[in-house]
């Protein structure tokens, strides 16, 4: 996952129920927004603060077994 739309359709693709994976996924971008802002008072540009943000998040792989687990 490289951005916020990567991000997102991982989500929506979550084998959960609808109100969880709309649970999931706001969370999740609300993350990913704090910590671009962050990124961005720092210097970075929103592209590159933008694919940081969504790489902390670790692989897809190990955020789907969190995010399950959660």
């Amino acid at each position: 996952m490289r951005t916020r739309h990567d991000l997102r359709a991982f989500v929506l693709a979550l084998p959960v129920p609808p109100p969880r994976r709309a649970i999931l996924l706001v969370e999740l971008e609300d993350h990913v927004f704090e910590a671009m802002a962050e990124l961005e008072a720092r210097g970075l540009s929103p592209a590159e603060s933008e694919r940081a943000a969504v790489a902390a998040l670790g692989s897809p792989e190990l955020l789907h077994v969190r995010l399950l687990a959660s």
